[in-house]
């Protein structure tokens, strides 16, 4: 494949991955501080901004513990997510 489709390549993947991520770690971000915000009040949501990486990477386990339901929404635009990040990290390899 010649350098230029390879770099067009790499840029498109990598800007659908991105965009991807960006919009499925909010929706679980979001989605897991509203449970936090139900289950334990304000002071858990100030916890969940301040360690924001931590809570995205453990939401879907936040969300399963503490409601006790193995909770499907969260896990499609979980997976997604980490899916997105794999196709950023392609489209920065071949571009």
């Amino acid at each position: 494949m010649p350098e230029r489709e390879k770099g067009f390549l790499g840029e498109f993947l990598f800007g659908v991955g991105a965009c991807f991520w960006v919009i499925t770690a909010l929706m679980c971000f979001v989605l897991t501080l509203g449970i936090l915000w139900d289950t334990f009040g304000w002071w858990m949501i100030i916890i969940g901004v301040f360690l924001a990486p931590l809570t995205y990477l453990a939401s879907f386990f936040i969300v399963w513990f503490t409601t006790g339901v193995f909770f499907e929404p969260l896990l499609i635009p979980y997976v997604i997510s980490f899916v997105a990040l794999i196709l950023v990290v392609v489209g920065l390899k071949i571009g």
